[in-house]
Formats: structure tokens, sequence, C-alpha cells
């Protein structure tokens, strides 16, 4: 019989009591009900019309907000935009936030692993309007940036960040990289390092090591990474808003301008669901992956 250090048993769900564990699950259910509420109140209202004139919805059952949207060419493409800039945030997130991870797992300095790891907890301890402001001075015209760059002299005047993808994608990327970066740290670390050592011993260069050893060990963890990356960036608001001011829009973006500009709220559940099945459909993609990386390297 399996026994704690202090002598106790493990806890066994089936010693629960009945009471205990809905009292224990109620939370959960709750948040999953609030959820599904929300979600299936956008879905049944992208079948509902406007009524002519007016910001009522009818209760008559319909596909035209559907047909609106593959049929009018600037909806496709906000959602092929969203869904374009979000693989090259997850790309450049990814790039950059594995040698972070692999630092902090590999380091063998306690003071500098702890001072990374605060350097990477530090944006998601923040608001989102403290990091948007933060990029709006650094980013400027006069910002740090720009006079970095131009007295450097890697250019000879300053250049234009703000309100184009330039500003958007480098705010996005800062977000979601301490995301990758811990998703990648737990993968990193239980690749034992005696193989990297033994590949070493064997004559293998530490490029060669890395590319047939820690990488494929660690790529069902950047598969997780990438699918946590990818889902922050397609469901932006703040940042494209603020950032793009107004010429960079994604589709949270054009969700809420439908709402509280042209008041079509059939229109905006359209576009919230299809947005919805996409990144839906991205998960499951990535979930299938990470499983298939698994099965390849475990074998």
């Amino acid at each position: 019989m399996k026994k704690t250090l202090g002598g106790r048993q493990p806890a066994d769900f089936k010693t629960i009591p009945t009471r205990s564990l809905v009292l224990i699950l109620l939370p959960t259910l709750a948040i999953i009900a609030l959820f599904l509420a929300s979600y299936g109140s956008f879905i049944v209202l992208s079948f509902r019309e406007m009524k002519p004139g007016t910001a009522t919805v009818t209760g008559n059952w319909s596909l035209a907000s559907y047909r609106r949207f593959f049929q009018d060419t600037v909806y496709p493409y906000f959602l092929f935009q969203t869904l374009y800039r979000s693989v090259q945030i997850t790309v450049i997130g990814l790039l950059l936030a594995y040698p972070l991870a692999y630092c902090v797992a590999r380091t063998a300095s306690k003071v500098l692993r702890q001072l990374m790891m605060s350097a990477m907890i530090i944006p998601l301890l923040v608001g989102g309007i403290t990091i948007v402001y933060s990029w709006l001075v650094l980013l400027g015209n006069a910002g740090l940036v720009n006079l970095g760059l131009t007295s450097l002299g890697i250019l000879k005047k300053p250049a234009r960040f703000l309100f184009n993808w330039k500003g958007v994608i480098i705010c996005l990327v800062y977000y979601v990289v301490p995301f990758a970066a811990f998703s990648l740290i737990g993968p990193i670390r239980n690749v034992p390092r005696t193989l990297e050592e033994a590949a070493v011993n064997m004559g293998a260069s530490r490029l060669t090591v890395f590319l047939r050893v820690v990488f494929p060990l660690t790529l069902p963890g950047i598969v997780e990474a990438a699918s946590l990356t990818y889902s922050l960036s397609l469901s932006a608001f703040l940042f494209p808003m603020m950032l793009g001011g107004g010429k960079v829009k994604m589709m949270s973006n054009v969700i809420y301008e439908t709402i509280y500009v042209t008041f079509d709220f059939p229109f905006a559940g359209t576009m919230a669901t299809i947005l919805l099945v996409v990144a839906i459909a991205v998960v499951v993609l990535m979930s299938l992956l990470q499983r298939t990386a698994r099965k390849v390297y475990n074998e």
C-alpha cells in the first residue's frame, strides 16, 4: 500500500464524499456554463435578422449574415489578415522565446535564473493599458527606439512604428513571448543533459546536438507554446486598437465596431462565430500535431 512521507494514504476521488465533490466542481461548472451561455447567445444571434432602420433584432431565422460575410471581399480579407498576422507573431515569438527558455532551463546560476524569470513575469503582472502606453512612448518619433537607431546611424530619420502593423506586431510579440517561454521551460528541462553530453563526446557539434537531440525532444512543447501564442494573437483587441490608431484592424476590432458603431448585432455574432470556429480548429490541429510529435519521438 502506497503511503506518503507523513504515513497517510494518497487522496483518491472515490473516497471523497459526493457532497464535497459537488462543491469542488461547482465553480468549474459555473464558469463553463457562463462561457457556453455567452458563446451560445452569439451563435444564436448570428442566425437572426435586423429590423430595417432600427437597432432591433427580429425573431426571424436567416443565413443572410453568413452570405454577406462570404460575398463581401472586405470581411474575408480581415479574417485572412488576422490569421496571417497571428502566424507572424507566433513564429517571431517562438524564435525569441525558445533561446530565453533554454537559458532559464540550463543556466547554472540561480541568481541569473531568477532575474530572467522576473523579467518574464513582469509583463504578465502589468495591465494591457500600461503595456500599450509604454510602447506608445518607446515607438514614437522621438521615442527611445528611434533615438537609439538614429544615434547609431542605422536610420537617417525616425521610422514610423505607430499606427501601422510594425508597432502592433512588436507589442504583441512582447506580450506573447513570456507565455511561450514559460510553456517551453518544462519540456527543455525534461531533456536529460546526459544526452547532450553523450552527443558532444561522440563528436557532434553544438548545433547538431540541438537539431538532432534537443529540438526533436522539445517539439511537443513547441507545438503547445505555438497553440497558446496563436490563440492570444488571434483574439488580440487592445493592441491593434491603440497602436493601430484605427488603421490596423483584426477581427476582434471589426466585431467591436460592428456592435458599437453600426449596431448590427447579427452580423457581429456571425463574425464572432466564424472566428470562434477558426480558433477551435487551430487548437484541435495543434493538439493533433502535439500528440503525433509525442508518439514519434517517444518511440
